[in-house]
């Protein structure tokens, strides 16, 4: 009985390794940088991710990032603004990681120093942005 006992102890703790294993293979580890060349671009780099060790180009022209959707999608502003005083407006463009499809979302007079996510009923996202101009904030509701 004793010996029967040990055996399904240890199956049981050995299974449990298997399983945490497997878990892990599945899941996908993702991380970001914007890397900024200072002979070309002031404020704007790359934005570059590295999702389970491949690195893979999102935007050429970048200033700032942020994770939303638990890292399932990227924000990121861009240059291409709506103009504004010598023309620094920014764009705010949202990055699908699954589909790798980017999609523009806003274009503001100034630049956006500033982005933060709340999830709303039936999946909506609200964004929440400020600007670097007035310090004004505007909310953004899109599908997600």
């Amino acid at each position: 009985m004793r010996q029967k006992l040990f055996y399904l102890l240890a199956i049981t703790f050995i299974s449990s390794f298997f399983s945490i294993s497997v878990f892990s293979q599945d899941s996908r580890a993702m991380s970001f940088e914007v890397k900024k060349d200072e002979k070309n671009y002031v404020f704007y780099g790359q934005l570059i991710i590295t999702v389970n060790g491949q690195q893979k180009v999102v935007a050429e022209e970048a200033a700032d990032a942020w994770l939303i959707s638990g890292g399932k999608e990227i924000v990121y502003t861009s240059r291409d603004g709506a103009g504004g005083f010598e023309n620094e407006g920014q764009s705010l463009y949202i990055y699908d990681v699954q589909t790798g499809k980017s999609r523009k979302i806003m274009a503001q007079y100034y630049g956006i120093i500033g982005v933060s996510e709340h999830k709303l009923k039936k999946r909506a996202n609200c964004t929440f942005s400020q600007n670097a101009g007035r310090r004004t904030r505007c909310f953004l509701f899109f599908g997600g």
